[in-house]
């Protein structure tokens, strides 16, 4: 038996293979291209057309591709839709069936010997030389036994018992279906005085469908054992319908010479399975002058049993006669025939087919659809179909004004047709022995075209997120592109005749752009005030802030890889910083990707590590602002003293009591007369610091004696009135004490005060009129 089910493939040109269906494997591709596990060669297959999902039953069928038309039993399969497959169920796909067959059925193994039932070239090639002969008779014959080397009994062997090997079996007789199982259980007795080892086995079945459980035994003398055995039939055309003599052998190496032979039956069913391969050709045309078509049509009979099958042939028009040649046959029968197979058995039938009517003028061929059945009658089987095209020429065509069309279409061609006369560089730029021209990544690149007047021109890109490529104006121009990668510009040239035949009238021509694989340019490095570096690792004080610089050059995106956060830095950042603080030893990286770096990117690193900083040493004191205003007092005057100190908190100034903030002032009143000198003093517990400040006491003067008037007089002392003597008063004085100001006035009008008058004065000239009344002497 087979290791696993296994897909029959049966190809348009009658061909059959095998496929096993291995468990381990899980699925098996189906398509036209090379790679799939199940290749079928034509143009309406998708190269990857259909998976069978056979892992676990019932196996699942997916079809993928919409090319053509697969069908399930007849049923059109929707795409991307598993369909559930059992034992026999056939996919037929563009003229190749696909059977589902069960690993007991008779599929070929690896080393099995089948017979060679596929049609041979010639027979596809010529079905007429095949016909009247048999298929049968071109294949090499196999033992009636299938694909063992077992020889079929003619008749029931005689029971035969040996005294010293027993045997029993039951039941003898038994009626399976191909594919089924009978099973029976043989006792054996060692009736000898040896413990003996018995091997069994069965005589007129191909050894493949017996399996023996345990296949030999060993039995004391007088001991007796039962063996179990079954035998499985596959479901093959090698096991023949029909009733098989069986010989169950028993004998013992121990007993030399003896054995023990019990005759039984089995009776294998018949079953009905059948294939109808493509016609070939299935489609043709007659010219006038040929009055009859000629196709084959291979019929495999698959069953294990002779079968009937009946073919019709007819039209949709009722236009065609059909005629079946059968194989060993040398007349022919009209509209239908009645084939008769054997088991395996493949026959080419050839058909011949006269369309009822020719054409002697038309504008073009008529086509004649038409269907040839295959109908099995024997057993309960399905009618199987197939199509085919005749189409016939008539004598008189348009063929005059297709010459006429033609050359206006040549003539119109050579006017309107259109041609690309350049399309490059400029000619000056770099170029490999290659033809490539060699740029650099975005460096500008300008392509120049000329062209054909009646072509609309558009720019095709091998890169397709390119967007500078597109539509292009003028049969003359330029255009600047920017490449970050080796690219292809294709210039087309297209007008309503490329419509029609691109190959011919749309003109091509490519342009490639060879960019050097630069690199992105990455330096990266740290300023920090004294730290220390040791190759990538930079060693700064807790705390202490960094500065991270770098400049990127020709990268498309840029990163900055922060312990374990990744910043994106836009284009206008490439040549940049950024300050940080990091509290642990932190890894910073700079990350550069371009069209040329591996997926990871180019990455630029360094470390920065964190040492403890060292005990911060107590400020020294800084007497920034000491004044002593004024300067110079007179004893008994305050001064102001106003000071400005850091690094401390608290001052003392000599002379003065108590302490004070490292900012203020205050007035003092200086003790004594002299220099008297004021000194600052902060402290922060280190070396003190102080500064001084000399204030200059002058004394204070003794005090103002008081104005004493000693005398004043008059000379004369008495005057009269009217004597001009009275107008020559002598004013004499004397003042002792502090005085600020001597000053002599009258009571008289028209005498103006004297002031500023000196302290002491003997003599002095007043005119003054003496009034006559009551005042006579002054």
């Amino acid at each position: 038996m087979a290791a696993h089910d296994q897909l029959e493939v049966i190809d348009p040109s009658g061909e059959i293979r095998f496929v096993d269906l291995d468990p381990n494997r899980g699925v098996t591709n189906i398509g036209s291209h090379p790679e799939n596990d199940v290749v079928l060669d034509s143009p309406d297959v998708a190269q990857f057309h259909a998976i069978l999902d056979h892992r676990q039953k019932p196996y699942q069928l997916v079809v993928f591709g919409t090319e053509g038309h697969t069908l399930i039993g007849g049923v059109a399969v929707t795409p991307n839709t598993p369909y559930p497959l059992t034992h026999w169920d056939t996919v037929e796909l563009d003229g190749h069936s696909l059977v589902l067959m069960d690993g007991g059925s008779g599929g070929p193994t690896a080393t099995a010997t089948v017979p060679t039932r596929a049609l041979t070239p010639a027979m596809a090639a010529a079905p007429a030389a095949l016909a009247g002969t048999a298929l049968a008779a071109t294949l090499p014959s196999m033992p009636m036994g299938g694909a063992g080397t077992a020889v079929r009994l003619g008749s029931l062997p005689p029971d035969h018992i040996d005294d010293f090997i027993t045997t029993e079996i039951n039941p003898r007789e038994w009626v399976i279906d191909c594919g089924q199982t009978a099973t029976g259980t043989l006792t054996i007795g060692n009736g000898g005085d040896l413990v003996a080892t018995f091997d069994i086995h069965i005589d007129g079945i191909d050894p493949a469908w017996i399996e023996i459980t345990p296949p030999a035994v060993n039995l004391f003398e007088g001991e007796q054992a039962q063996v179990t055995f079954a035998i499985t039939p596959p479901r093959a055309p090698s096991s023949r319908a029909g009733t098989r003599y069986l010989g169950v052998v028993v004998t013992s190496p121990n007993y030399s010479g003896r054995s023990s032979t019990l005759g039984a039956t089995l009776v294998v069913n018949p079953y009905y399975e059948y294939s109808v391969g493509d016609l070939s050709p299935r489609q043709q045309t007659l010219p006038y002058r040929k009055k009859v078509g000629q196709s084959a049509l291979p019929v495999i009979n698959q069953g294990n049993s002779e079968s009937t099958y009946r073919l019709d042939a007819e039209d949709d028009e009722r236009g065609v006669r059909f005629e079946f040649m059968l194989p060993g046959q040398a007349g022919s029968q009209l509209s239908h025939a009645e084939l008769k197979l054997q088991p395996e058995e493949a026959a080419p039938v050839t058909m011949r087919i006269t369309p009822n009517k020719r054409q002697f003028f038309g504008v073009a061929k008529h086509n004649f659809m038409y269907t040839v059945t295959a109908t099995p009658l024997s057993g309960v089987q399905t009618p199987r179909s197939v199509l085919g095209q005749v189409a016939t020429r008539p004598l008189v065509g348009p063929w005059v004004i297709a010459l006429a069309v033609l050359l206006l279409a040549f003539v119109l061609v050579l006017i309107f047709r259109p041609t690309i006369s350049y399309f490059g560089t400029d000619p000056n730029m770099k170029v490999s022995n290659t033809g490539e021209v060699i740029v650099n990544p975005g460096e500008p690149v300008t392509l120049y075209w000329r062209a054909s007047r009646f072509a609309a021109l558009r720019i095709t890109s091998d890169t397709p997120q390119d967007t500078a490529a597109g539509p292009v104006d003028g049969p003359e121009g330029s255009k600047v592109f920017n490449p970050e990668i080796s690219v292809v510009y294709t210039l087309h040239a297209e007008n309503l005749l490329t419509r029609l035949q691109e190959r011919l009238f749309g003109p091509t021509r490519p342009v490639t752009l060879k960019v050097n694989a630069i690199r992105p340019g990455i330096v990266f490095t740290l300023v920090a005030e004294n730290a220390q570096q040791d190759g990538n690792t930079f060693t700064v004080v807790r705390g202490q802030t960094v500065t991270l610089q770098w400049k990127v050059v020709g990268a498309h995106e840029v990163f900055l890889s922060t312990g374990s956060a990744l910043e994106t830095i836009p284009p206008e950042r490439y040549l940049g910083n950024v300050t940080v603080k990091p509290d642990i030893q932190t890894e910073y990286s700079i990350i550069a990707h371009n069209n040329f770096t591996p997926p990871e990117g180019d990455i630029a690193k360094l470390t920065v590590k964190l040492e403890e900083p060292p005990p911060t040493p107590r400020p020294i004191p800084v007497i920034q602002r000491f004044d002593a205003l004024p300067v110079v007092i007179t004893q008994g005057e305050s001064v102001r003293l106003d000071w400005v100190v850091t690094g401390v908190i608290k001052v003392t100034i000599s002379g003065v009591p108590g302490e004070f903030g490292p900012t203020g002032s205050v007035e003092v009143v200086p003790p004594a007369a002299g220099p008297n000198i004021y000194t600052l003093s902060a402290n922060n517990g280190g070396s003190p610091v102080s500064l001084d400040r000399t204030v200059q006491v002058n004394e204070a003067p003794p005090p103002a004696l008081p104005p004493v008037i000693e005398f004043f007089t008059a000379i004369p002392a008495q005057v009269v009135a009217g004597d001009p003597a009275a107008n020559q008063i002598q004013l004499a004085w004397r003042v002792t004490g502090d005085t600020t100001n001597v000053q002599i006035s009258a009571s008289a009008a028209d005498f103006a005060p004297i002031a500023n008058l000196p302290k002491d004065r003997q003599e002095a000239r007043a005119e003054c009129r003496v009034h006559e009344a009551d005042d006579s002497e002054r």
